[in-house]
């Protein structure tokens, strides 16, 4: 049986009581319905897994004690910021989800000027927390210890703005022909990661001024091949290709 494992964003050490923030407490106890005894993993973001046992609840918490401690490397050589459009409910949720298990290491939900989705401050600040929570579930699933951040919604003009020193830099776009496969290797001769600024529009698509404005910038405006895929789908299949051809899933 899969042992569960939780993130708990908290100083971990070894054979040393440890009590669980509220929320993880809550998931192990009422929603897993663990108990005293039970043995758990738990990672704190910091690149470990601590795997130990339950040994003691209490009224909104339960006691954690580490017996063993293992580093977990299983980030890829590319470090991916994806920028992806903001779509509605269930399918943001999706690429955030499978982008962590596809590798990626930050994701920033942008802004558009199609983009349907409109937030105010407090609800911008809900989903940004929305966000996260759905990144470290995917943390906690696929095995990594490192957990992407998501940052707050921010404009595509300011993203184009803070990847301009960015080696490489693509924006998706079904109209281009030039295949994202094209584009020169991100990792260095001596193996050194590679940082790569990835773009994904909106279902409706990205202006010609947007597209205009990334160019400047010096994005690299690619394709998926000549099916015209979904806002959710594209970002999926995009770090797929350049994790196959220069990640870790050669």
């Amino acid at each position: 049986m899969r042992m569960t494992r939780v993130y708990c964003p908290i100083p971990l050490s070894l054979h040393t009581e440890i009590s669980l923030d509220e929320r993880t407490a809550h998931h192990l106890i009422n929603v897993l319905r663990l108990r005293v005894g039970h043995m758990v993993t738990v990672f704190n973001g910091e690149g470990h897994d601590y795997i130990g046992k339950i040994i003691r609840l209490e009224k909104k918490g339960a006691i954690f004690m580490a017996e063993i401690a293992q580093t977990v490397d299983k980030e890829s050589p590319l470090r991916i910021h994806l920028g992806q459009a903001i779509s509605k409910g269930e399918r943001m949720d999706l690429v955030i989800q499978k982008s962590v298990e596809l590798g990626v290491t930050e994701i920033t939900p942008l802004i558009t000027d199609y983009c349907n989705i409109k937030l105010d401050e407090e609800r911008r600040e809900k989903r940004h927390e929305h966000w996260q929570r759905v990144a470290i579930g995917a943390a906690e699933q696929c095995g990594r210890a490192i957990v992407p951040m998501v940052h707050a919604p921010t404009l595509l003009s300011d993203f184009l703005q803070t990847h301009q020193n960015c080696p490489t830099k693509m924006i998706m776009h079904y109209r281009e022909a030039k295949p994202l496969s094209s584009l020169p290797s991100p990792v260095t001769q001596e193996g050194k990661a590679g940082d790569i600024a990835l773009i994904i529009g909106p279902e409706g698509g990205l202006t010609d001024q947007e597209i205009a404005n990334a160019i400047l910038q010096n994005f690299q405006v690619t394709s998926l091949g000549p099916r015209i895929l979904r806002t959710e789908t594209a970002p999926l299949v995009a770090i797929s290709i350049l994790q196959a051809q220069w990640g870790d899933l050669k």
